[in-house]
């Protein structure tokens, strides 16, 4: 339970930076826009990089550049807004 809010306290203070104009996917919708691509797509490309660090920490037990405790909550992070932006595209 305590990563889950330490988690959730990590996304309030990054998010405040990604905010623009009081919606948190405008930053990746234009980028999506810039690019082509769809916002997922650009949200799947910021995860998979932490996703590559924490299977790099199964092979080698150990990461390089931060501790994989942060690692994995950048990941978790990536995964609910994942799911928040599907939802969003549903309505």
């Amino acid at each position: 339970m305590a990563f889950l809010k330490s988690c959730i306290d990590l996304q309030t203070t990054k998010g405040k930076d990604y905010t623009t104009e009081g919606d948190a996917f405008k930053d990746l919708r234009d980028e999506a826009e810039a690019m082509g691509i769809t916002p997922e797509k650009v949200l799947w490309i910021s995860m998979n990089k932490h996703y590559k660090a924490v299977r790099n920490f199964c092979k080698r037990g150990q990461t390089q550049s931060e501790p994989i405790e942060g690692r994995l909550k950048d990941l978790a992070n990536y995964v609910s807004l994942m799911a928040v932006l599907i939802q969003s595209n549903k309505k």
